[in-house]
């Protein structure tokens, strides 16, 4: 189900889900996509920093792969200093992830009633407000009248 939402000055209306939002769940992991879309800059910068953080991990390890295969580790303090780097890189990018995936699945409990809750404070009004449907949504967003 979803409920309209009317921007009184622009009249531009956005409709917004009510409940899971598998948008949210699925993507927001991608570099905070959805969340920017839906201007909600705070949670889309924490997602992209971790996405950036994870991202970088992962070329890292590449590139002390490459440092083993082209048997250079001796320039960089040993083949033992690299292996050890790459075990903590990997603990890192198995912590990443599964923040990431605590992340994705409050998003996609919480997603609809953020962007929501940003719409309302932002001046917009539901467009049928009398109707069960946008009641349901307003008490479970926990957003007032408007």
């Amino acid at each position: 189900m979803k409920v309209a939402l009317r921007n009184v000055k622009s009249g531009n209306v956005k409709s917004v889900g009510i409940g899971w939002n598998w948008t949210m769940f699925l993507f927001s992991g991608l570099f905070g996509i959805p969340l920017f879309t839906r201007r909600l800059y705070l949670w889309g910068g924490l997602c992209l920093a971790l996405s950036g953080l994870f991202l970088m991990s992962f070329l890292a390890i590449f590139g002390f792969q490459t440092i083993l295969d082209n048997d250079i580790a001796n320039d960089f303090g040993g083949t033992e200093v690299i292996l050890q780097l790459c075990r903590e890189i990997g603990k890192l990018m198995s912590r990443l992830v599964l923040f990431i995936l605590g992340i994705s699945i409050y998003l996609g409990l919480k997603g609809n009633q953020m962007t929501a809750r940003k719409y309302v404070k932002k001046g917009w009004v539901f467009v049928d407000p009398d109707s069960d449907v946008t009641k349901m949504a307003k008490l479970e967003w926990g957003v007032g009248a408007s």
